[in-house]
């Protein structure tokens, strides 16, 4: 069944398609009244809806009963340096069909790209366009772009605690770092988990000793040099069993 998003302050009263969504409704997949389609608000809540209406503005719907999603296990992320191009918006994409709960991006020395203002918008779109395609009812919020040593020092937790907190990783190919697979089966229980991915050429020396003061802690991806955008879709995956390790 086609999948529309509505966002939640419509659904109470008459609720409408408007804008991109109305038109993609009524002009792509040339809905009629009478046809049925899934609508979902980005934050957990789904609902069937039947098409009253079509205009060259709007889609009236009628809404069947709606459920609300609930996370399942720890929430898992990727903080990632902004990446030239399409890449970014490629990560983005698999990110979310791969289950990323966040997707945050970082500036940083060696960054290719210095990213313009309401470059995040344009990631959210992908991210949405990607929650209608796999069937997610929860889009990630993507924050505006940060430079590294102030997402660490707001953001970076130390994994070491004991509790179940959440704990940040940071992708190295500098020092001597951990098997990722053997650092997440001893990490055990946590609340949230996300993933720190250099730029293209890796983290300088003193971004990444900057990571480690920080708490995070360093992981391998294996003996491979990966691009990039390769190495956060190699890393989502394995957060991604690591999460569904008790389901």
């Amino acid at each position: 069944m086609p999948r529309f998003f509505l966002p939640p302050d419509a659904w109470a009263g008459r609720a409408r398609l408007e804008g991109e969504e109305a038109r993609h409704c009524a002009r792509v997949m040339r809905a009629r009244p009478g046809d049925r389609i899934t609508v979902f608000d980005g934050e957990g809540r789904r609902a069937e809806a039947e098409v009253t209406a079509v205009s060259a503005r709007a889609v009236e719907l009628d809404l069947g009963e709606s459920r609300l999603s609930t996370p399942r296990g720890p929430s898992i992320g990727i903080v990632v340096a902004v990446l030239k191009g399409k890449a970014m918006d490629w990560l983005v994409q698999k990110a979310v069909e791969l289950g990323a709960d966040s997707i945050e991006t970082v500036v940083t020395a060696r960054a290719v790209v210095r990213p313009g203002e309401g470059k995040e918008e344009k990631w959210q779109r992908v991210a949405l366009e990607a929650c209608k395609q796999c069937g997610r009812d929860r889009v990630p919020h993507i924050p505006p772009p940060r430079p590294l040593e102030d997402w660490l020092a707001e953001e970076a937790v130390d994994p070491g605690r004991q509790d179940i907190a959440g704990s940040v990783l940071v992708a190295s190919l500098s020092g001597a770092p951990e098997p990722l697979p053997r650092v997440l089966d001893e990490l055990g229980e946590r609340r949230r988990m996300r993933i720190l991915i250099g730029p293209e050429g890796d983290f300088t020396a003193g971004e990444d000793r900057l990571c480690r003061e920080s708490g995070c802690r360093p992981v391998s991806l294996g003996d491979e040099v990966l691009r990039a955008e390769t190495a956060g879709i190699f890393a989502i995956s394995a957060l991604k069993c690591w999460k569904l390790r008790d389901f």
